[in-house]
């Protein structure tokens, strides 16, 4: 079967749907059959089991050292009740830098946030848990359970706050709503958030409400007409993009249905995809969307089905006119390489899809071969870029925009080559150092960004090289 027949599949009844509103934009397929066997998300435990039979199947993670955060962990671990142990941040990590193994059996419960947990970093940087500095802010709180993040049978669930004073109330939120029965303690699925406030006492970060005519207009914007084809459908993925973002910072359920109905918009324009450009820079951050939302109950397990043969659908859709070799070349080759020069956006692309497809489903043959090939790609590219400051992306205009996907191709895979082989301080010493005497980045590069001090891009290479090499004067 043909990829684009494969697209088509994915959502023929709801093509049929369109078709009978007069919306007809193709040929009907036939009946929907290989794309859904061909990938199938796991089974998610929503519902947190913390203790069975009166033995806790849980590990507290905090930063002991810190009374503030101490007290929660306790007073979480209290709630949790049968013993559960208490263990320092300073403690989880392997020689590799990543969770060490024996935890990643485990139940987690993480208190803090990304700059005093180190497990709360893994899942930061890996951009699946937002906890930080900034979010949820001053006088907020978070109480969020990130499903399946190491292994398909277990939960980290997250008790955060930007500041250690606040984690009290996190704390109170988590054990007001476990649920206990017969020796069994469970969290059920919720999302448990409090917005941090601004100065003038407002709420940061809020919900948006929609009507109907707000929706249905919505719905219109993306639904393909006549416009330019080439653009349109990275206009949707964009879409998406802000109602994902949206959804990470509140929980929105209608942010989960505005990305939804982004999703069937793509899949509404069938082999018309294969047209579009410049969608492998959207790639990374469309699957990055998903992985965040996914595990909400607002998604049945037949949308999930169908979402997850999407992506994969379009990764089998766009490979070819990404990559050197037509169909990414069953074979792994060092001369492979993207034809476009922008490689660093799409090769993370490929390789976040990859590394959702292996960690998050059970895969038939051809698609596990897929998504092995889309990893094992990325690190035939980035592993030789690892071995300078300086990336292999002739895109004329970036300054430091390709150089933060080493960085984050580094941290997602995990591969900390760039970092262990001093490359990432260059890279921050360099920033520093080409800055003039305002403190403003040099006036060249990372085209758009309007560079008045450091583009984002700058930022997070800066910071992420002081967390690793302990440098505050990186920041």
């Amino acid at each position: 079967m043909s990829t684009s027949m494969r697209v088509h599949n994915c959502r023929f009844v709801r093509v049929c749907s369109l078709l009978l509103l007069g919306v007809g934009l193709m040929t009907l397929p036939g009946p929907a059959s290989a794309v859904e066997s061909d990938v199938m998300p796991i089974d998610l435990q929503r519902d947190t089991l913390l203790a069975d039979g009166g033995q806790s199947r849980t590990v507290v993670v905090a930063a002991m050292d810190d009374p503030q955060i101490a007290a929660a962990a306790q007073e979480v671990a209290g709630a949790i009740g049968h013993d559960t142990a208490v263990i320092d941040e300073k403690t989880v990590l392997g020689l590799d830098e990543g969770l060490a193994p024996q935890l990643q059996q485990q139940n987690l419960v993480l208190v803090g946030n990304a700059w005093n947990n180190r497990a709360i970093f893994r899942l930061y940087i890996r951009e699946l848990a937002l906890c930080d500095l900034d979010y949820p802010g001053a006088a907020g709180w978070i109480v969020r359970t990130v499903c399946a993040p190491w292994t398909a049978e277990h939960n980290a669930i997250i008790v955060g706050a930007s500041g250690a004073g606040d984690l009290g109330r996190a704390a109170e939120a988590f054990a007001g709503d476990l649920q206990r029965d017969d020796g069994r303690v469970v969290l059920p699925w919720a999302w448990r958030f409090e917005s941090g406030v601004s100065a003038d006492g407002a709420r940061r970060f809020t919900r948006r409400s929609y009507s109907e005519a707000e929706l249905a207009e919505y719905r219109e914007q993306i639904t393909y007409t006549d416009q330019p084809l080439l653009q349109f459908p990275s206009d949707i993925i964009g879409q998406a993009l802000t109602a994902g973002e949206r959804y990470y910072q509140t929980g929105n359920p209608l942010e989960m249905q505005r990305f939804q109905m982004a999703l069937d918009a793509l899949a509404e324009m069938g082999d018309l995809l294969h047209e579009a450009r410049h969608v492998e820079f959207r790639l990374k951050d469309l699957v990055i969307a998903w992985e965040r939302m996914e595990a909400d109950p607002f998604f049945s397990d037949a949308q999930r089905a169908e979402n997850a043969a999407l992506f994969y659908s379009l990764g089998r859709l766009w490979e070819d006119r990404y990559w050197s070799s037509p169909g990414l070349a069953r074979r792994v080759q060092e001369s492979l390489r993207p034809v476009t020069n922008h490689p660093s956006n799409g090769t993370l692309g490929y390789m976040r899809l990859g590394m959702y497809l292996l960690r998050a489903c059970e895969l038939s043959p051809q698609a596990a071969e897929d998504a092995q090939h889309w990893v094992e790609s990325a690190d035939i590219a980035f592993n030789g870029q690892e071995q300078s400051f300086k990336t292999g992306c002739d895109a004329n205009g970036y300054q430091w925009w390709s150089t933060k996907h080493m960085i984050k191709y580094a941290l997602w895979r995990p591969d900390y080559d760039v970092f262990w082989n001093g490359n990432a301080r260059l890279m921050g010493d360099l920033i520093l150092a080409t800055a003039d005497n305002m403190g403003n980045a040099a006036g060249f590069g990372d085209v758009g960004a309007n560079l008045r001090g450091y583009s984002s891009h700058a930022q997070y290479i800066l910071s992420l090289a002081a967390r690793h090499y302990g440098d505050g004067s990186l920041r």
